[in-house]
C-alpha cells in the first residue's frame, strides 16, 4: 500500500490530481510513438486559466487552488477514459487525446471551455467564475517529437489568449522538414 501511495505521489500533482509534468511527458512520448508506428491520430490541448493572477489577488490563494482543482475535475469529466490530463505549470494543463483527429479534439476542447465557463468556485464574497483558453495541436508529419507537438499547441494557446481569451484555437499543421 505504501509503495502504491508513493508511486501515485510521483506520478500525480498533489494539488490538482492531474498527472505530473514528468509522467505526462513520459506517457505522451509513448503514445506519440505508438500513433506514429500505427498511423493513428493523436491530439493535445494546452489550456490555461485566463487572468489567474486576478483570482489569487482578489480572492486569495485558497480560491485559486480551488479553481485549479475544479478545472482538473472538469477536464476529467470531459475527457474519455483513454485521454489524460497533466499539470505542466501553475495554472497550465495539457490534455492528451490518443486516437483523436482535429475535429474531435476541437469538439472536446470546446466542451471543456464551456464547462469551465459554467463553473462557480465558492468564495467568501460569492462564487468566483473563470474561463480558460485552449490551444489544440494534432500530430502531423512535421512534428519531430513530443516537444514539437506541444510547442504548436502552446503557440495556438498564445493565439487564443491574444485573440480575446475564453476560446479554442487549432494549431496550423507544420510542414514536413526534408532531411
Amino acid at each position: 500500500v505504501a509503495e502504491q501511495a508513493l508511486l501515485y505521489a510521483c506520478r500525480h500533482d498533489s494539488l490538482s490530481g492531474a498527472l505530473s509534468r514528468a509522467y505526462l511527458t513520459e506517457t505522451a512520448m509513448r503514445d506519440l510513438a505508438l500513433a506514429r508506428r500505427h498511423g493513428r491520430p493523436l491530439a493535445v490541448a494546452m489550456l490555461d486559466i485566463d487572468h489567474f493572477k486576478i483570482i489569487n489577488d482578489r480572492h486569495g490563494h485558497d480560491v485559486g487552488d480551488a479553481a485549479i482543482r475544479a478545472l482538473a475535475a472538469t477536464c476529467g469529466h470531459a475527457l474519455r477514459g483513454s485521454d489524460y490530463l497533466g499539470r505542466i505549470g501553475g495554472e497550465e494543463f495539457v490534455c492528451v487525446m490518443p486516437e483523436t483527429d482535429a475535429a474531435e479534439a476541437l469538439a472536446c476542447a470546446e466542451r471543456i471551455r464551456a464547462l469551465v465557463e459554467a463553473l462557480r468556485v465558492p468564495a467568501e464574497g460569492g462564487p468566483v467564475r473563470f474561463t480558460v483558453s485552449l490551444g489544440v495541436g494534432v500530430l502531423g508529419a512535421g512534428h519531430a517529437d513530443w516537444e514539437a507537438l506541444l510547442h504548436d499547441a502552446d503557440q495556438a494557446l498564445y493565439r487564443a489568449k491574444s485573440g480575446g481569451r475564453n476560446r479554442v484555437v487549432l494549431a496550423a499543421q507544420p510542414q514536413r522538414t526534408l532531411q
